[in-house]
C-alpha cells in the first residue's frame, strides 16, 4: 500500500505509528470548524504530544477510531491527570477529552483556492488564541441563555 493514500495515513495516526514531528496530509469530512478547514480540502497534521498543544491550536484527536480536527479551548493538569476541552468552531459546545486522545495538530490548511495557508506563524497563533477566547465567551453566553429556561 502506497503511503500516501488518506487510509494508510489515517491508520498510522490512529495506532500511534508516526513519530513526533510526523506531517501527513488529510482531507477535511466536515464542516465544524468552517470558515478556518473546509470539506473537502486538505489539512497538514503533525504528530505530537500532548505536552505540546497550545490554547488555540486545533488539535487533532481520536475517539475510538474516528479521527476529529477542533480547537483547544481550555486545558488543565490536576494531580497527575490531563484534561482538555476541545469544539468545533461552528459547534455550539464542545467536550472534554483526556491526553491519550490527542494524536496531533494541524499545522496548514487548504483555503479555497487550493493554497496551503501556515497556522504555525506568529500572527496565527494569536488570532487563534483570541478565537479560543471568543469561543469560550459564547459557551458561557449559551449556557447563561439556557439556565434560565430550566429555572421556569
Amino acid at each position: 500500500m502506497n503511503k500516501n493514500e488518506p487510509f494508510s495515513l489515517w491508520f498510522d495516526l490512529i495506532h500511534d505509528k508516526l513519530y513526533n514531528g510526523d506531517v501527513i496530509e488529510l482531507p477535511v469530512l466536515s464542516g465544524s470548524m468552517m470558515p478556518l478547514l473546509i470539506p473537502r480540502k486538505k489539512i497538514k497534521i503533525m504528530s505530537i504530544s500532548w505536552r505540546d498543544v497550545q490554547i488555540g491550536d486545533i488539535i487533532v484527536f481520536k475517539h475510538e477510531k474516528i479521527l476529529t480536527a477542533h480547537r483547544l479551548l481550555f486545558k488543565i493538569i490536576l494531580f497527575n491527570r490531563s484534561f482538555f476541552y476541545q469544539k468545533g468552531d461552528v459547534n455550539r459546545f464542545g467536550n472534554w477529552i483526556n491526553k491519550d486522545q490527542i494524536v496531533g495538530k494541524v499545522i496548514f490548511t487548504q483555503d479555497n483556492s487550493d493554497k496551503f495557508v501556515d497556522l504555525t506563524t506568529p500572527d496565527k497563533k494569536r488570532r487563534a488564541k483570541r478565537e479560543a477566547v471568543k469561543q469560550l465567551l459564547l459557551i458561557f453566553f449559551h449556557v447563561l441563555l439556557i439556565i434560565p429556561r430550566r429555572i421556569k
